[in-house]
């Protein structure tokens, strides 16, 4: 059993050992956020070991008493390493002739210029000066914090995590990273670098290198600089020459008061702006052009920082206008496009957009048509009865009004001086009156022929009249009869051919949508 185990942890360790070298070669994004391992969840406390003279320069992050998963080989290795790094601090060195517990989960310690801080990889700047940090990982038991100021990254300290039994070690690796990182990384505060003592002892340097896109390790110890990089496989250093750094080395000056960057001033103001609550967008959205299937933001100060560490990385091109301000020529070519995912997304909902504006159209197409077959039927079966009404109301017989009766003609006043007779109680009239009242009364009859006549006179021309209207009447309804027909049929071919167009143009576009 003991030789399957150690077997079976052999094997785990080559395979872990084989990822992590592969990663390392990879390299590791830039971060706000300290990448922790998954070990750090059994932190249960933090010890800060400090130099009487240096101030707080080591940081152990300890687990429970009874953990016990951590490499005693990987303990013993960084406690070698330290020694060589605080070789000039005795304090440090007394401490660090006994190993360390064997419950430490993380080391920190910092640059000459940097204090640990109150937990893993936190460090300050032992005058207080302001800035901002970010984490880098070298390694899956490496992260590296970066001292942000003045729109350079500066190295403040370094985090090593103990390998656990079983986990590969990579020992080599990891101090040459260690190594890389002191000696490329800007240290705080900027200063000459041929006055640097990385340079007069080692005679190395670090600057940023556009044609590499990253930071890189420079070696000036032959008669031409180049760069200097470590191969994780073959656990050996390479160098490659570079026209850039080359060029840099004849031409570099120191300047003590460096110009300050307008973009990075610009940067600086609007991020101001922003967070005071201002319209104006604090942050920039980036995606990586890799991937290209996610996106993310940053805050403006930060952005020009994030692209040297991230090349695959651009701006939005929403963001155009901004970054062009805060980035200035430098990075004009990682500014706009956008993720494929978006890209996508855009185009199928400008096909859609088509598609329903193409099904709107024919469906308006349809509705007229149909309203004017709808309109077309209405106007035929509504001629007709119109039709009948006005016929019905030309013959209908027209109203005479009747001559009014004429009152009987007042009876003759009888003279005054004209008596009357009585016979038992009633007047008698005389001879005279009688022959009165016989003339009166064919007078009265005479004047009543005669009005009868002047009567049947009138009737008779107003018949005529009547008749005349009646068949002038007859005539215009005939006419009338005789137009609408005409109008009725020129508007049944008016509608049919309005029907042919509209049926010809509702083809024609069904026929389109289904071509598209």
């Amino acid at each position: 059993m003991p030789v399957l185990s150690t077997l079976a942890n052999g094997i785990t360790e080559a395979v872990d050992t084989c990822v992590k070298i592969y990663e390392m070669k990879k390299g590791y994004k830039m971060t706000r956020v300290p990448p922790f391992p998954k070990v750090m969840k059994h932190t249960d406390s933090f010890k800060v070991v400090t130099d009487s003279k240096e101030g707080r320069r080591l940081g152990l992050t300890l687990a429970n008493e009874s953990f016990d998963k951590v490499c005693p080989e990987s303990l013993e290795w960084i406690r070698k390493s330290l020694k060589e790094w605080f070789a000039c601090l005795p304090e440090m060195l007394a401490f660090l002739e006994e190993p360390l517990p064997s419950n430490t989960i993380a080391v920190s310690y910092g640059e000459s210029s940097f204090d640990v801080g109150d937990s893993c990889a936190k460090f300050r700047e032992f005058k207080g000066a302001q800035g901002s940090l970010s984490y880098q990982k070298l390694s899956p038991n490496l992260v590296v914090t970066y001292f942000n100021k003045d729109d350079i990254s500066f190295l403040a300290g370094i985090t090593y995590f103990p390998c656990l039994n079983g986990k590969a070690k990579c020992f080599e690796n990891d101090g040459a990273l260690i190594n890389t990182a002191f000696t490329s990384i800007e240290t705080y505060p900027l200063k000459d670098r041929m006055k640097n003592q990385r340079i007069k002892k080692y005679k190395v340097y670090g600057r940023f290198c556009s044609l590499a896109k990253k930071r890189v390790l420079v070696d000036a110890s032959g008669k031409y600089v180049k760069h200097k990089e470590y191969n994780h496989f073959w656990n050996s250093y390479s160098f490659t020459a570079c026209e850039e750094c080359l060029v840099d080395s004849v031409t570099y000056k120191w300047k003590k008061d460096p110009e300050v960057d307008p973009s990075a001033e610009i940067a600086k103001q609007l991020q101001e702006l922003a967070d005071q609550g201002t319209e104006i967008s604090g942050t920039v959205e980036v995606f990586d052009t890799k991937e290209n299937i996610h996106s993310s933001e940053k805050r403006i100060v930060d952005l020009k920082f994030f692209l040297k560490a991230n090349p695959s990385f651009n701006v939005h091109s929403k963001y155009a206008k901004i970054a062009m301000m805060v980035l200035g020529e430098e990075f004009k070519d990682r500014i706009g496009g956008e993720p494929v995912a978006e890209v996508e997304v855009a185009e199928k909902t400008e096909t859609a957009e088509v598609a329903e504006e193409a099904t709107e159209s024919v469906q308006v197409a349809v509705q007229d048509v149909v309203a004017e077959l709808v309109e077309t039927v209405n106007v035929a079966e509504g001629a007709e009865p119109i039709k009948e009404v006005e016929q019905a109301e030309a013959d209908k017989p027209v109203e005479i009004a009747e001559p009014a009766v004429v009152a009987d003609a007042a009876e003759p006043v009888k003279p005054a001086h004209e008596e009357l007779r009585t016979c038992g109680g009633s007047p008698t009239p005389s001879d005279s009156e009688i022959e009165r009242l016989v003339e009166a009364k064919a007078s009265e009859e005479n004047n009543v022929s005669n009005e009868e006549e002047t009567s049947d006179e009138s009737d008779d021309s107003e018949n005529s009249d009547i008749s005349d209207a009646n068949n002038i009447s007859d005539e215009e309804d005939s006419s009338d009869d005789s137009e609408e027909s005409e109008d009725s049929d020129s508007s049944d071919d008016e509608d049919f051919e309005r029907f042919e167009d509209a049926s010809a143009e509702f083809d024609s576009d069904v026929d389109a949508e289904i071509i598209n």
